[in-house]
């Protein structure tokens, strides 16, 4: 199966990093695609409840349920899905932290924290 990626940015020069933070974290090589990531503008979810939920609610019921695998966030680029994210990881046994990539861009240095399931 494909490496499911939520990443608040789309395409971006810290994905390497971010991939390579999850590869030694445990998560496979070879299995990233760009089809399987997620953006964080916007998201329809349906999980383990049987509803279909968007938004920040689709957020945090995607996060309860373990549906990605690699979560990475800058609290930058989507700032109001980035503050639900990162409340649902804090609070979630489903995950944790398994790096912070340094990333210096147009919004200065924006560090990435990187999540991936456990």
């Amino acid at each position: 199966s494909r490496t499911r990626v939520v990443l608040d940015c789309g395409q971006h020069p810290v994905l390497p990093g971010v991939q390579q933070a999850a590869v030694r974290s445990g998560q496979r090589r070879g299995t990233w695609e760009r089809r399987a990531w997620h953006g964080a503008h916007y998201l329809s979810y349906t999980g383990t409840h049987g509803g279909t939920l968007t938004g920040d609610a689709g957020y945090a019921a995607a996060i309860s349920d373990g549906y990605y695998q690699v979560i990475a966030y800058n609290g930058v680029d989507t700032p109001p899905a980035d503050t639900v994210i990162a409340h649902a990881l804090q609070t979630s046994t489903r995950y944790r932290l398994a790096q912070i990539v340094p990333n210096t861009g147009a919004f200065g240095n924006v560090p990435y924290y990187v999540w991936v399931r456990r």
